[in-house]
């Protein structure tokens, strides 16, 4: 999952506001097998933390240990709200794993 900062009009709340925004979901990724986590989406909470506009506390709260589970708290375009539970993954090819071993992304 990439995310991205930036400007989104939250129209269900009814003002504008700074948030993070998934901007692209790997193919190998849990996010997109999921299906219900799409580009576009605004990420509020990871493990019922809010992240805000905090791209980088967004990343590192997703990162974990493999096959460990991690909740993730969507904003759909249509303005409904999502809470999907995904289970990290190795991702070949992906930055992620560049980390140290126990620190991978999904």
């Amino acid at each position: 999952m990439r995310l991205s900062h930036a400007r989104e009009r939250l129209e269900a709340a009814s003002r504008t506001s700074d948030a993070v925004v998934i901007a692209k979901l790997h193919v190998q990724g849990a996010a997109l097998r999921s299906g219900r986590i799409t580009s576009g989406d605004i990420l509020l909470a990871v493990d019922d933390r809010p992240v805000g506009a905090d791209v980088d506390l967004a990343g590192r709260l997703i990162r974990g240990e493999m096959h460990t589970r991690v909740t993730i708290t969507v904003r759909k375009t249509d303005g409904s709200q999502d809470t999907v539970q995904l289970q990290r993954a190795y991702i070949s090819g992906h930055p992620t794993n560049e980390a140290p071993a126990s620190i991978l992304g999904f």
